[in-house]
């Protein structure tokens, strides 16, 4: 009798937790993961860069020392040429050299993934394969004690936060090359004259659909407009002054901070503590655009 009433209680309670189960929602499976945007790793830039209009590339020289507009448009940002704040008889200095960035073999989903790919990811099938190559090419900067901080600030002077913020002045300008090949998956080996490559342990390959296509794009590495009127800021205060709070965000870069005689007015006419400077405020506030790599202003030897 004993053993009985056991097995009626035991199937009770499993009767009451199927029921249970029965009565709670069905769980849905949540939705997948968007691809990843693999643009900043084709494109490698510093978090203060944007991407300019590639119709620029032909007018390079004129583009150091311009403003940028940092919320002009979703993919370029607006050069304002004619706003230049380079202090005259400057030289413009070369930048970057010819090297390779990156470079993959990239499935469609991820190629697809790639804002910076559209114009070779239109006829990418499910079984292709793209070759993507990104080569930085020689472009132009001008150094940090070229530009003119005391212009800088009082072109803004007076303006609304949401202004000064909006904008900011190219130091450098550099030429990325992208280049994809599209390569179409087979299951056997046939005798083509197109390059082909072996997956899955050779039980099936890859072979090149066409002509390599190219697309160049440019980067402008810029110096944030509260930067510049910081450091203008900072290069007025007299070594007498000691710290400033309106300038301490600044001054942490500098190995002498603590020294009260520092005369900050010496700021702009060294190239490597601006440099530090820059890196010191752009790690301090997040920029505008953001890329990849550490923030860095380019030294490079003049141009003769």
């Amino acid at each position: 009798m004993t053993a009985m009433l056991r097995c009626v209680k035991v199937l009770m309670i499993t009767l009451g937790l199927s029921c249970c189960a029965m009565s709670l929602p069905a769980q849905t499976a949540p939705p997948p993961m968007a691809p990843e945007d693999i643009s900043a790793e084709i494109i490698k830039c510093d978090p203060n860069s944007c991407q300019v209009s590639d119709r620029l590339i032909g007018s390079m020289a004129s583009l150091p020392g311009c403003l940028v507009d940092l919320e002009s448009g979703d993919g370029e940002k607006l050069m304002r040429q004619v706003d230049n704040f380079r202090k005259p008889g400057t030289h413009l200095q070369p930048s970057g050299e010819v090297k390779v960035m990156y470079h993959s073999w990239l499935d469609q989903t991820r190629a697809s993934s790639a804002k910076i790919l559209g114009f070779l990811t239109g006829n990418l099938d499910r079984n292709d394969r793209l070759e993507v190559k990104s080569t930085m090419l020689p472009g132009v900067s001008c150094l940090p004690e070229d530009l003119d901080y005391g212009k800088i600030a009082a072109a803004f002077k007076g303006r609304p936060q949401s202004e000064i913020d909006r904008y900011g002045i190219v130091m450098n300008v550099m030429v990325y090359e992208v280049s994809g090949a599209i390569y179409n998956n087979s299951s056997r080996k046939t005798d083509i004259d197109w390059p082909c490559y072996a997956l899955a342990g050779g039980k099936s390959f890859l072979y090149k659909s066409g002509q390599e296509s190219s697309k160049c794009f440019l980067m402008a590495v810029y110096a944030p407009i509260p930067f510049c009127i910081d450091l203008n800021t900072l290069s007025e205060t007299p070594p007498s002054k000691g710290k400033s709070t309106n300038i301490s965000v600044l001054t942490a870069g500098l190995p002498d901070y603590n020294q009260k005689s520092t005369d900050f007015s010496a700021v702009l006419e060294s190239g490597e503590v601006i440099n530090k400077l820059l890196n010191t405020y752009v790690a301090s506030h997040k920029p505008k655009v953001s890329i990849a790599d550490a923030p860095r202003a380019v030294v490079a030897p003049e141009v003769k």
